[in-house]
């Protein structure tokens, strides 16, 4: 399956990625009211998170694994 997904230039990726953001705050914006205060996503650790706290959480890792990779690309003399 990963085999069939198409390869992404960098710049590619950034306005893929800005897309479908774009597209997730529509959707948690149309959703707020009846989802708002409710535990939407589980964590296996972390335990049940509203909708805020599930994006925040998604951030924070995100921005994790971009500096595990960027510390990767640096040991290997590549650039991001």
């Amino acid at each position: 399956m990963w085999e069939q997904q198409p390869l992404l230039s960098p710049d590619e990726l950034s306005q893929k990625w800005t897309s479908l953001r774009k597209e997730l705050i529509a959707f948690i914006s149309s959703h707020e009211a009846a989802y708002g205060k409710h535990l939407v996503y589980r964590h296996p650790y972390a335990g049940r998170m509203t909708m805020q706290q599930m994006l925040i959480f998604f951030n924070d890792h995100m921005a994790h694994h971009l500096h595990q990779i960027k510390n990767i690309l640096r040991k290997t003399n590549k650039t991001v």
